[in-house]
């Protein structure tokens, strides 16, 4: 299950078909607005990124994929709570895992299948959102199943390493730095300022 705010809304994907909208402008008194259904074939909401009136959501694919593309990111305009809608999907060849937001015109997509496919950096340029496109891409060696953080213009990924990219050129996304840790490291990821807090089962 993830979670994402923005603007007094709240998305929550809990790797089930569709996403639910939240209002909390509130914080006392939390009002669901919607579930957002999913389309046929139905996707599987694995990850969620909201902010500037659109949500992008991480798509697994789930089960319900027969053939290519197995999953994707999506593009949901949210700017009426009341009244979700679809206006964009990106497939991919697998799964998505998770997914950020980067500045205004572009998402970060992980995708990668378990056990049988290295994790991969998609960047979508969503400056017209009912047209996304990929641009750049840069793949790791580690399993997909890290976590995804984005803080000014770089992105922090998690396998069994801590990988820093620079995003300066969305076109070009570039490792700038890599700290090996072993396998079961990154099981959840925060960055404040210039530090990075990396929880994995043998500590934090």
């Amino acid at each position: 299950s993830h979670v994402a705010a923005a603007d007094g809304v709240v998305l929550l994907s809990m790797g089930t078909p569709g996403t639910q909208l939240v209002d909390v402008s509130d914080p006392a008194a939390p009002q669901p607005f919607v579930d957002f259904p999913p389309p046929a074939p139905p996707w599987e909401a694995e990850d969620v990124a909201v902010g500037g009136g659109l949500a992008a959501v991480a798509d697994t694919g789930g089960l319900f994929w027969s053939a290519p593309p197995f999953g994707g990111v999506r593009i949901i305009d949210v700017s009426d709570p009341l009244q979700p809608r679809e206006i964009s999907s990106l497939g991919f060849d697998e799964p998505s895992r998770q997914v950020a937001l980067y500045g205004d015109e572009h998402v970060l997509v992980l995708r990668g299948q378990e056990e049988i496919t290295p994790m991969t950096l998609e960047v979508v340029d969503i400056a017209e959102p009912g047209d996304p496109a990929a641009v750049g891409g840069l793949q790791f060696s580690g399993p997909p199943w890290g976590e995804l953080v984005v803080s000014g213009d770089h992105a922090y990924v998690t396998d069994y390493s801590l990988n820093i990219v620079d995003l300066t050129d969305p076109t070009n996304p570039v490792l700038a730095g890599q700290a090996f840790a072993g396998p079961g490291f990154g099981d959840a990821l925060a960055v404040v300022g210039d530090r990075a807090y990396v929880a994995a089962p043998s500590g934090f």
